[in-house]
């Protein structure tokens, strides 16, 4: 997950922050509404920290993925 969300970090902007986590763990892309969660999720995360260093958006989406792998849908992936 740290390599993933090293990369996600790097992306353009936090849409296809989401999109790079969800193709490389669950193989599709997220829907409207998981994107924003996605987002949500990471953004409250850079608020905690309270830093917008590219450490601590990898750090945010580190945690992403690993709910992401953690997810039903990752358990019982076809």
């Amino acid at each position: 997950s740290e390599h993933l969300a090293k990369r996600a970090a790097k992306a353009l902007d936090f849409s296809e922050s989401a999109n790079q986590i969800y193709a490389a763990i669950l193989h599709r892309k997220p829907s409207a509404a998981e994107t924003g969660r996605a987002i949500d999720f990471a953004e409250h995360a850079l608020n905690r920290a309270g830093d917008d260093a590219p450490k601590a958006k990898a750090q945010a989406w580190k945690s992403f993925a690993q709910v992401l792998f953690s997810s039903n849908e990752f358990m019982f992936l076809d």
